[in-house]
């Protein structure tokens, strides 16, 4: 989801056929992740779920701040991957 983000923001203005590429690898991951959340939800009534809508949220509105140099873009990816990091731990842990 993240590189789909970056992506699709690195493209904007220009005339290019990877902007549906991006698009498209961004719904499969979003698809990816509500299937993901809805079977854990399930299992263990967890709240984690509101917490992936934030992070679609963040990926989506972050990389619009407008900051030189597509740092928007960077920071949206490096919050991405931190966020990634500690729910995917929070996951692993319930599902065991």
């Amino acid at each position: 989801m993240i590189a789909s983000s970056v992506g699709y923001y690195s493209n904007i203005g220009r005339e290019d056929s990877l902007f549906y590429f991006w698009i498209t690898i961004f719904v499969v991951s979003l698809i990816l992740l509500i299937v993901n959340n809805k079977d854990l939800f399930k299992k263990h009534k967890s709240n984690i779920v509101y917490y992936d809508m934030l992070f679609v949220l963040g990926v989506i509105f972050i990389p619009r701040i407008n900051l030189p140099y597509g740092a928007s873009r960077l920071i949206m990816a490096i919050l991405g991957a931190i966020y990634a990091l500690l729910v995917s731990r929070k996951k692993n842990f319930l599902r065991k």
